[in-house]
């Protein structure tokens, strides 16, 4: 009427107050339901990657069996090979039972009890996942170790090595720290999957003429870019290191792995070597075997005449010299 107050209908008003409660709850809601999701798989994430982590141990038992039967891998190595396999596989089946199964771990806790993505506001899940995949990323760092000293893949190119002090064929050795490169000559390290290509590696002269030219007059050892053996190990750039330079006699005779007795070097000019008919006696369980037992011969930086140097012949164990104007192999390292 006119000149009369209108009120709203008390029934209006209740109905637009409840749709705008509900949409506010349906709104909250939904968005919780996402986070939930989001947190929960999360959380999913670490059995995921430990369930991975199972497989491969797992799978590389028949791979084992698979490398025992159809090369000539030698017992001891296939032995340390089979047994580091195992360890790892007992660890991440340990690790999985505890985060998964044991109703008192933080994971289970987390994935299968807790709805409340607020009970994470300690930050849990950023704490736990650098932790399991720091753990799962140590697994696959190989050591392997020998009376002179321990062998350890840096998982960059680059191979460290803690010596022992000692007499190791026929040398005296002192304690030290050294780095080798994983790849030879004429190879590249590829970071998917730790290894060198092309498969066989190049070779380079250790001087071009038979005399000492390219040796260093103090101590005999390689320095001089005429060397293309010198000059590879000096430019290379690996590992976060430039200080490369070729191995020494002494050096290069600590990756001799003898099959049938792993705890001896053959000292130099021994035309017995490891004492055995074999392809190879590289120590495979750290430095890749290049062209299916194809490793030959590599130059040391190491002069035992005018006209003669030092080299190791992986073929046969032996250390033992020749002319210099001849194109081998070569490994670098760096020190400390």
């Amino acid at each position: 009427m006119l000149g009369q107050k209108e009120f709203p209908s008390p029934m209006l008003s209740f109905h637009d107050n409840l749709s705008a409660d509900f949409l506010v709850k349906k709104n909250a809601f939904v968005s919780k339901s996402i986070e939930r999701n989001s947190w929960f798989h999360e959380r999913i994430l670490f059995a995921l990657i430990l369930g991975i982590e199972l497989l491969k141990k797992i799978l590389a038992f028949p791979l084992t069996w698979f490398i025992q039967e159809n090369t000539i891998m030698d017992n001891a190595k296939y032995s340390t090979f089979h047994k580091g396999n195992f360890i790892h596989l007992s660890y991440t089946m340990i690790w999985l039972l505890i985060f998964i199964c044991n109703s008192c771990s933080p994971l289970y806790y987390y994935i299968f009890q807790s709805q409340n993505p607020e009970k994470d506001s300690m930050g849990l899940t950023s704490l736990l996942l650098p932790l399991l995949t720091l753990q799962l990323s140590a697994q696959s760092i190989q050591s392997v170790t020998y009376p002179w000293g321990t062998f350890t893949d840096n998982q960059d190119g680059t191979i460290r090595f803690l010596g022992t002090a000692g007499t190791f064929g026929g040398q005296l050795y002192s304690e030290s720290t050294l780095t080798y490169a994983k790849c030879s000559i004429g190879q590249t390290w590829i970071r998917e999957g730790n290894s060198c290509s092309p498969e066989i590696p190049g070779t380079g002269l250790y001087c071009p003429t038979n005399n000492n030219d390219c040796n260093d007059i103090g101590t005999s050892l390689l320095n001089n870019p005429l060397s293309t053996a010198y000059a590879y190990c000096d430019s290379l750039d690996l590992g976060g290191r430039s200080n490369w330079r070729v191995a020494t006699k002494n050096e290069l005779k600590l990756t001799i792995a003898c099959s049938d007795n792993p705890t001896e070097i053959p000292i130099d000019n021994d035309l017995a070597g490891c004492g055995s008919i074999k392809r190879y006696f590289l120590n495979t369980n750290i430095f890749q075997l290049s062209g299916t037992g194809s490793i030959g011969t590599y130059w040391t930086a190491t002069s035992q005449s005018s006209g003669i140097a030092l080299y190791v012949d992986y073929t046969t164990g032996r250390t033992t010299g020749a002319g210099k104007a001849i194109a081998r192999q070569v490994r670098c390292v760096s020190e400390p």
